[in-house]
């Protein structure tokens, strides 16, 4: 296989430009930890567009950091540990987690739990922002409070265990509010392929068509995704009859599905007469509108095929949007 898309693309590589409709793509971000501010220098560098790239949120940060600790231990002497983390309540200053350890009995025909000890109390402080609406000052402080009746029963791996991270829940989530993960690198992609007009060319997505104009654009980014040890692949796609209506039926199908999402959120909304929703709530579903507007008009222009079925669906979309205007709470900014 590798050897034939090898052979493929040494081929389209001798073809005019004008004789390719664009790229197919494909990638796999690894499990990858990177410091954000580096990220945004290495993209600015190569020309992209950071925009789509933010940092996590500290309390997400805090959120994701308490939720590492959850854990189950193998049973013993049919006693099964488990180690969870629950939210307890917020208020303005302060978010509070708690560490629950449960033991549950395992034995044949019997499943129900014996004891159910809070052993830590994960604060967090919010801290303060500046004039640039960044967060300072915020931290997590570690409260233990172990029973000793469970401390007893535990075994002194697991307790070295609980130990251990607690105590290292401070300095990972000063972490994870400095860096990125695998899930917010995915998203950053997938977000930048939209932005280059992508679309899923198969419904469970992970292939994606670009046109030819964004090659550039595409090859920056493919090289950045590279440079944090994952995979970016892409292949030239032949202008061809056929190719072209399988584009325009990949197009068809993901706007019908973004419609048919998007129109199912609205409905939610008007099938409640109490609920209101914020003038910026509504602008989210006007642009999507537009978006997929344009989307449409672009595609029926480079292809040569409009989707009368595309157009119908997101024209009814764009109705449905307009019956939000008078469920806008002005009041609420």
């Amino acid at each position: 296989m590798t050897a034939t898309i090898a052979e493929y693309n040494a081929a389209a590589a001798a073809v005019p430009e004008e004789a390719l409709l664009g790229s197919l793509v494909w990638y796999t971000i690894s499990e990858v930890d990177i410091n954000y501010e580096a990220a945004l220098q290495e993209l600015k560098s190569r020309g992209l567009d950071t925009s789509m790239l933010k940092p996590i949120r500290p309390v997400d940060a805090y959120r994701l950091a308490t939720k590492e600790i959850e854990h189950s231990f193998p049973a013993r002497d049919g006693v099964k540990l488990n180690i969870m983390v629950r939210s307890v309540g917020h208020d303005p200053d302060t978010a509070y987690r708690q560490v629950v350890c449960e033991r549950v009995s395992t034995k044949a025909g019997e499943r129900r739990r014996l004891i159910y000890d809070p052993s830590a109390d994960l604060i967090y402080h919010r801290g303060r922002r500046d004039e640039q609406n960044k967060v300072y000052g915020d931290k997590v402080e570690v409260i233990h409070r172990m029973p000793p009746t469970l401390a007893k029963d535990m075994t002194e791996e697991q307790r070295t265990w609980l130990t251990d991270r607690l105590n290292a829940l401070p300095g990972r989530f000063q972490h994870l509010k400095t860096h990125l993960g695998s899930h917010k690198v995915r998203n950053f992609v997938r977000g930048y392929l939209s932005s280059l007009g992508a679309v899923a060319v198969r419904e469970s997505g992970g292939v994606y068509f670009v046109h030819q104009s964004r090659k550039d654009q595409l090859e920056d980014l493919g090289s950045w995704i590279h440079s944090i040890g994952s995979a970016f692949h892409s292949t030239p796609l032949l202008d061809l009859v056929n190719q072209r209506q399988m584009l325009a039926q990949a197009f068809e199908e993901e706007a019908i599905r973004e419609v048919e999402k998007l129109t199912k959120q609205i409905d939610e909304i008007l099938d409640d007469q109490k609920r209101r929703v914020r003038e910026s709530t509504f602008d989210d579903y006007a642009l999507r509108a537009a978006e997929l507007t344009a989307k449409a008009r672009d595609y029926a222009d480079m292809l040569d095929i409009r989707s009368e079925i595309a157009h119908k669906h997101i024209e009814k979309f764009k109705k449905k949007t307009v019956e939000l205007v008078d469920r806008i709470d002005y009041k609420d900014k």
